[in-house]
């Protein structure tokens, strides 16, 4: 019993039977009342059925896409964008920034009207620059917006002139009445970075909505507002706008369209400086591919894997050059060119052997400046490392220094059982200049290998030809030499 209880107890033992009962009374009228005032809790606000979808342009949101090069970014070039959909209950009334007095730009259009004369869909929408994301959920709870419920979050990469959008599309298709066409409601948001990176990232809010007419037709009407950001390293920026989902209810008869319970939507945008977790190198790949695979034609060099300027590679090198990034930088450049040597020794090397490989490959970049001795990027990428890992075995064999075991892992990977023989990777690497010269040199070592008198060098030989479907047919390097050397003569055509 606690203290309180025990005076509690003292007091009633000690007051007259009248009073007791006049107590016990009081207590147990106290008890009931507090168990019937109880509130239920609420059950959570259902999320409404709702399409999503993120992808990126090249251009800003008022020009829409253009055919620009696809820029070649890292990174840590690229900023970070996280984005947050949630739905609320109520409209709150959060003394916010109205979007109309805020934007820097603001569209209106519908029924194959080019601009309309004011806003409607954005009229009750409102913007505000947060200190901290965290500052969104006290200024919903006292704005009064009741319950609130999570419904999607993005992570993207947003590289200098792109366009990265996000939209929340309403499931159940419409017919604008006007245009005779079908048309989608939704809330869209769009993260602009210009291609001058020392501008300010902006940002758009787009609303596609159905508006009545004088005559009660239904128009879908699409209203667009930029903002300019605070030209600071980190931005929150919260959106609030009524708009209230459909939803679908199936039956016996059929099915029926209904409206959620959530009126309005908040969006939370965060924008910050790149960084090297493996989440945001994801998000950089993915925009840079998306961004590719929409412009075939106009495809820069490095996204196509390949690069022909020696420019592009002096742009991409120069990322490489911060301590802090560059690994991430390095593993990036090499996935975006396909040098996986590269990538495989960026992910595997210390800072030491890192810090190398970058000095190495700078070096490189800068001793071929003349256009004629252009290389392609991957391939100058996974000659620099080949022969760093070249030298760090060499130096191995002589006693020098200690080669980690990870990294010969990775040069057997990558060459076989010509990787573990110094002199064999020196013959591979003397005069070589492509990259089909190295696959062709290494193919020859690695079947001269499959005749070696240990069985192991065989076994790796074996097992490097054939993850490359170069492995001669019915061969067994643990068979019988006899065999052996059959197979080796049928595969040369020898009779």
């Amino acid at each position: 019993m606690t203290k309180r209880n025990d005076i509690e107890t003292a007091a009633m033992k000690a007051a007259p039977p009248h009073l007791l009962l006049a107590l016990m009374m009081i207590w147990s009228a106290n008890f009931i009342t507090g168990c019937a005032s109880r509130p239920k809790p609420e059950p959570p606000l259902p999320v409404p059925t709702t399409l999503f979808r993120a992808d990126y342009f090249l251009g800003s949101p008022l020009s829409g896409s253009t055919a620009a090069a696809v820029p070649i970014a890292t990174p840590t070039d690229s900023l970070d964008v996280q984005v947050r959909f949630v739905a609320l209950e109520n409209i709150p009334s959060t003394a916010y920034t109205p979007v109309g007095s805020r934007a820097v730009f603001l569209s209106s259009t519908g029924g194959g009207n080019a601009v309309l004369p004011a806003g409607e869909l954005t009229r009750s929408a409102s913007i505000a620059d947060l200190k901290s994301p965290e500052k969104l959920a006290s200024d919903l709870v006292a704005g009064h917006s009741g319950r609130t419920a999570l419904m999607k979050q993005f992570m993207a990469a947003l590289p200098s002139g792109v366009t990265a959008t996000f939209a929340a599309i309403d499931p159940v298709p419409m017919l604008d009445l006007v245009t005779g066409k079908p048309a989608s409601r939704s809330v869209r948001v769009m993260a602009w970075r210009p291609a001058n990176t020392a501008a300010a990232p902006q940002i758009a809010l787009e609303v596609s909505d159905l508006r009545s007419l004088e005559n009660k037709k239904l128009e879908m009407r699409t209203e667009l507002a930029l903002f300019d950001l605070p030209k600071a390293e980190q931005t929150t920026t919260a959106l609030i706008v009524p708009f209230q989902f459909s939803t679908t209810t199936g039956t016996t008869a059929g099915t029926t369209a209904g409206k959620a319970a959530s009126k309005a939507i908040a969006v939370l945008i965060q924008i910050s400086p790149g960084n090297g977790g493996a989440s945001h190198i994801a998000a950089t790949t993915d925009c840079l591919k998306q961004l590719a695979a929409a412009r075939p034609t106009t495809m820069p060099m490095l996204a196509t894997g390949e690069a022909d300027s020696i420019s592009a590679v002096i742009a991409a090198v120069q990322s490489l050059t911060p301590v802090s990034g560059r690994r991430a930088s390095l593993a990036f450049l090499s996935d975006q060119t396909g040098a996986m040597i590269c990538e495989d020794l960026a992910m595997e090397a210390d800072d030491a052997v890192l810090a190398q490989l970058v000095q190495n490959i700078q070096a490189k970049v800068a001793a071929r400046a003349i256009p004629q001795l252009d290389p392609k990027v991957g391939w100058l990428l996974d000659q620099t490392a080949l022969e760093l890992l070249t030298k760090l075995f060499n130096d191995d064999s002589n006693g020098i220094s200690r080669m980690p075991a990870e990294l010969k892992a990775l040069l057997t990977t990558h060459t076989g059982e010509a990787g573990r023989h110094s002199s064999t990777l020196e013959d591979v690497l003397r005069g070589l200049s492509t990259r089909e010269e190295l696959d062709n040199r290494l193919l020859a070592q690695n079947l001269i290998f499959l005749e070696d008198s240990s069985p192991a060098s065989r076994v790796r030989a074996f097992d490097w030809l054939n993850a490359r479907h170069h492995a001669p047919a019915g061969y067994d390097p643990l068979g019988p030499s006899k065999a052996r050397r059959e197979a080796l003569e049928r595969a040369a055509g020898t009779p």
